[in-house]
C-alpha cells in the first residue's frame, strides 16, 4: 500500500518493569471475543504474565502497562501502551469501506456502492448473483444473497447503507492469525451447513485447527498483505477459496 505502520516492538512488551512484573489487559467490547480473550488471558497467566480480560463496559485497572485492544475503541485510563490504535479499528470496523479498499488492491470481490453499478452479467451468470450486507454487519448476519434485479433491489432498500459484492462460490474459509507481522495461528472454518453462505460459527460452524505442515501459504500471505494494509498490530482475518484455490479476503 505504500503505507508504513510501526509495530510493537518485542522489547516493548517485556515482562517487568523496574523489577515489577508489568501490568497488560484485552479490553473487549460486549458480545465480542469473549472466549478467546478468556483463553488467552488464562495461557498467558500460566506461563507467569499479569494479563487479564476485561470488558470495556466493565471496571478495570487503571494502572495497567499495555492494553490490548480486542475491537473496542473505548478510552484507555492513564498512558499505557495501547496495541490495535482505535484508527486501526475503525477502519476495519467499517465494512463497507474496509470492503472497497480490499477490492481495489485485488485482495476481495468486486465490490459496488450503488445497485445501478451491478452489470447484468453478474446476475445473469448460472450459480452466481451478487451479496448484499450492510455496510455494518457481524457474525453472518444482515446477508442477503440475490440472484435477480429485483431481489437485488429489494435487498439494498432494506438498508440506509450498504455495499453489493460479486458472490463468490467457496468450498473453504480459513482464519490467519496476525501478531506483529507474522501469522501465528491458522483456522479452518467447517461449516454446519456448507450450502450457506455465512460460515460463521455464530451461525452454527466451528474453527478447526490447521497443523504446521498443511498451512496454506497462499492464504497466510494474503492475510498478512491485509494486515499490512490497514497497519493493524494483530487480527484475525477471514479468507475464503474457491474452486480455482484463488483467496478473497472476507
Amino acid at each position: 500500500s505504500g503505507r508504513e505502520h510501526q509495530l510493537c516492538q518485542p522489547e516493548d512488551i517485556s515482562s517487568e518493569k523496574d523489577g515489577t512484573p508489568m501490568k497488560a489487559v484485552i479490553l473487549r467490547r460486549r458480545k465480542l471475543g469473549r472466549t478467546s480473550a478468556r483463553e488467552v488471558s488464562r495461557f498467558a497467566q500460566e506461563a507467569g504474565y499479569n494479563l487479564s480480560e476485561y470488558r470495556n463496559d466493565n471496571p478495570w485497572p487503571a494502572d495497567v502497562d499495555v492494553v490490548f485492544r480486542w475491537g473496542t475503541t473505548s478510552h484507555t485510563q492513564g498512558k499505557p501502551l495501547v496495541v490495535n490504535t482505535s484508527d486501526m479499528i475503525h477502519s476495519i470496523a467499517d465494512k463497507k469501506s474496509s470492503r472497497l479498499l480490499l477490492a481495489n488492491e485485488d485482495m476481495a470481490p468486486t465490490t459496488w456502492v450503488s445497485p445501478e453499478d451491478v452489470p447484468a452479467e453478474a446476475l445473469e451468470a448460472p450459480s452466481r448473483g451478487v451479496i448484499v450486507r450492510r455496510a455494518s454487519h457481524h457474525q453472518g448476519l444482515y446477508l442477503h444473497h440475490c440472484k435477480t434485479y429485483p431481489e437485488l433491489l429489494g435487498a439494498c432498500a432494506k438498508y440506509d447503507d450498504f455495499y453489493i459484492s460479486d458472490y463468490v462460490p467457496k468450498v473453504a474459509e480459513y482464519r490467519v492469525f496476525v501478531c506483529q507481522g507474522r501469522a501465528v495461528w491458522v483456522a479452518k472454518k467447517t461449516p454446519d451447513n456448507p450450502d450457506a453462505i455465512a460460515w460463521n460459527v455464530a451461525r452454527g460452524g466451528r474453527f478447526d485447527n490447521v497443523r504446521w505442515g498443511d498451512w496454506p501459504l497462499h492464504v497466510v500471505e494474503m492475510a498478512l498483505s491485509a494486515t499490512n494494509l490497514f497497519a493493524v498490530d494483530f487480527a484475525g482475518v477471514d479468507i475464503m477459496v474457491d474452486a480455482n484455490d484463488i483467496g478473497y479476503v472476507l
